[in-house]
């Protein structure tokens, strides 16, 4: 049986294929219509299309993934538990408590990390890391 992990991989790394695999993903009607249509209108099978289209997401999430680690390599460790704890929804305030740093301090780390990450606010630098895990950083505070 293939999983669609194994079907990727072997798409991506032809090389290492060793037997045709199939996938199968559900889909509704009107998707598999559109899937259809566009392969007819790009000369591709369905099929064809569903990988190529399915190659290009997995890359482009793993091109982003890496684009933001790069971001989060370039922070300074301070800057990284500021960025850590701001995802973690604390506020400007209980990060310099938490830190044991003045506010001023917070702000201007919040600002350097949203310049480093090119992003507008903390909203967007959550959505661009969420599902990371940043529990090593939620410890209790210095005392």
């Amino acid at each position: 049986m293939t999983t669609g992990f194994g079907y990727i991989i072997d798409s991506l790394f032809p090389s290492r294929r060793r037997t045709p695999h199939i996938l199968e993903l559900p889909a509704d009607e009107d998707v598999l219509s559109m899937l259809d249509e566009l392969a007819h209108d790009q000369e591709f099978s369905a099929e064809e299309l569903a990988a190529l289209l399915l190659k290009k997401a997995v890359i482009e999430h793993y091109q982003t993934k890496s684009e933001n680690m790069q971001h989060w390599e370039a922070l300074s460790q301070r800057q990284r538990e500021v960025a850590a704890l701001a995802c973690l929804g604390y506020a400007n305030g209980e990060i310099a408590q938490k830190l044991d740093i003045s506010l001023g301090t917070v702000k201007t780390h919040i600002r350097e990390i949203l310049r480093k990450f090119n992003v507008r606010g903390r909203h967007q630098l959550r959505y661009i890391l969420r599902g990371w895990d940043f529990s090593a950083f939620d410890t209790p505070p210095k005392e």
